[in-house]
């Protein structure tokens, strides 16, 4: 699962919460360091900014490598084992 933590939207924490309590392995991004909560603090959260002219593309090389990160070491990536 993809989270995008930018705006603290509701729906994405409680999504979020069902994919910790199922073990699903999960890539937290978000644009501001202040709208990931304190208790998702100490998970990797990708990072970008919009201002970056090249964000788009830096935003899918990390995303891409944490999720092949994920398929080879799901232990890792799961909040809860």
């Amino acid at each position: 699962m993809i989270a995008e933590l930018t705006s603290r939207n509701p729906n994405v924490y409680y999504e979020l919460g069902l994919a910790h309590a199922l073990k699903k392995p999960v890539v937290l991004v978000c644009s501001n360091e202040q709208d990931v909560p304190f208790d998702l603090k100490h998970i990797r959260v990708i990072y970008y900014d919009m201002h970056d002219p090249f964000w788009g593309s830096k935003l899918i090389e990390k995303v891409a490598e944490n999720i092949l990160s994920a398929i080879s070491n799901p232990v890792e990536t799961i909040l809860f084992t």
